[in-house]
């Protein structure tokens, strides 16, 4: 177990010991989840930020290219009509 102590600042800031940092790998723009269990003691838990570069390829199929606007006019009043056809149509 690896123990180590930081002190709050006037803003509430605490640092987290190097040698804590370096053994659970927590670096900048990772977040802090901070839970209270009774009085005096708190969980931390670390929330780890992924860069944008490790998410290639995670929409890949899921966005269609953008056919333009004509095409997306004319797809929208098709879907419309379908939906008047079906449902009727309310003006209420």
């Amino acid at each position: 177990m690896i123990t180590g102590v930081g002190t709050v600042t006037g803003k509430g800031q605490v640092q987290v010991p190097k040698e804590i940092r370096e053994a659970i790998g927590i670096v900048p723009g990772d977040e802090l989840v901070f839970e209270v269990s009774g009085k005096r003691r708190i969980t931390v838990t670390v929330r780890k930020r992924r860069p944008l570069s490790t998410l290639g390829g995670a929409l890949a199929g899921a966005v269609s290219e953008f056919a333009g606007t004509e095409r997306e006019e004319e797809e929208t009043r098709k879907a419309v009509a379908k939906r008047i056809a079906q449902e009727g149509f309310d003006h209420d």
